[in-house]
């Protein structure tokens, strides 16, 4: 990937490093293989999550606010920071160098950063990578071996990211196959959920796995892979399923209050200031798969909304927000699933460009 071995080099050189990920099982499973790989490496690194209730979506400018104090250094975004201009913008006024490592599309503008990869980018070859993917070449690069941990982190993110069984993605799934499986995380879940095929294990896992509670702005699938203890991993595996029960039990009740109150609209557009961020991607999902319809659903926060978006296969969701971005705080993501920031001043307008968006496409 274009870029890549400059971004090798930099680490290399570098004397102090932030790493700072998204909270969903790619962004772990990214932070998973930095971390073990600066560590490999004898690198002084600190590692921060995205914590969507707290600080929203990506390299945000209240993120930025957090790490401040970890300036001057080499700043690495892993599956966030393609679309985050102002937060990049502020951390490089707060001293920090920017590289940005993400697989989200790309805006005609890209932020003022002194790295990018990203495979949509540059005429990549192969396009469709998670961001881990994107990681474990890095560490690749940096180590000069493949490490079979970091294969299975991989290989879930494929799946947490619903990423295509082809190319590069093809090859990670059947090395993590061959060797299943390679960590403890994923034996206790071989064991929980009574499976033996390992694409089953990983199929079932991976929506668990995906977006889990914040303890002390962690999230808990980071704190499950790194537990040493089996016991405890144990634990922590069965309540991660407990808590994924209920919250599709919550999402099934807020999709169902929505359909109810839907009309006849093109376009599913609500929100509420009492649905939780992490449920809402979710939540439009499952409107997608009931109705057909492209659907938007936000959280109100103050005079902000942060939304999730999810489109039917023929659609693309950046490319209908794009009308709006001069309305929209950010936006942003794949052309299936993106999410968005926008004031509630703007709300109508927006839902107003998406029907007559949605109408002439």
């Amino acid at each position: 990937m274009r870029n890549l071995s400059q971004v090798a080099k930099k680490i290399k050189r570098a004397k102090k490093i932030v790493l700072y990920t998204d909270s969903d099982l790619d962004g772990v499973a990214s932070g998973l293989i930095a971390k073990k790989t600066l560590e490999e490496l004898g690198k002084d690194y600190s590692l921060f999550f995205t914590d969507r209730e707290k600080r929203g979506y990506g390299l945000s400018k209240k993120s930025v606010e957090m790490i401040s104090g970890k300036a001057p250094a080499l700043l690495i975004t892993m599956d966030c920071g393609i679309s985050d201009f102002e937060g990049v913008k502020k951390a490089k006024k707060n001293g920090f160098e920017v590289i940005i490592l993400d697989h989200h599309e790309p805006h005609e503008k890209l932020p003022d950063a002194s790295l990018i990869v990203c495979p949509k980018l540059y005429d990549d070859s192969f396009k469709e990578r998670p961001n881990a993917g994107i990681v474990f070449e890095l560490s690749e690069l940096l180590l000069g071996r493949r490490d079979k941990n970091f294969i299975e982190y991989t290989a879930l993110a494929i799946f947490g990211d619903m990423m295509p069984h082809r190319g590069p993605n093809e090859k990670i799934l059947k090395a993590a196959i061959e060797e299943f499986p390679k960590t403890s995380a994923m034996a206790i879940f071989k064991k929980v959920l009574k499976k033996d095929k390992p694409m089953q294990i990983f199929q079932e896992a991976a929506p668990i796995l995906n977006v889990t509670e914040m303890h002390s702005g962690v999230p808990q699938t980071f704190s499950f892979f790194l537990e040493t203890g089996k016991r405890k991993q144990l634990a922590m595996a069965r309540k991660m399923i407990k808590s994924y029960k209920r919250k599709k039990a919550k999402v099934e009740k807020i999709k169902n209050s929505i359909l109810k109150n839907s009309g006849e609209e093109g376009i599913v557009f609500t929100g509420s200031k009492n649905w939780e961020s992490f449920l809402l991607g979710k939540i439009a999902s499952g409107i997608v798969e009931e109705t057909g319809k492209p659907a938007f659903i936000y959280k109100i926060e103050d005079d902000i909304a942060q939304g999730s978006v999810r489109v039917p296969k023929h659609f693309d969701a950046v490319e209908a927000m794009k009308r709006s971005k001069s309305i929209l705080e950010n936006y942003g993501g794949h052309p299936p699933a993106a999410g968005f920031t926008v004031k509630i001043e703007n709300l109508d307008e927006f839902k107003d460009n998406l029907i007559n968006y949605f109408k002439s496409n």
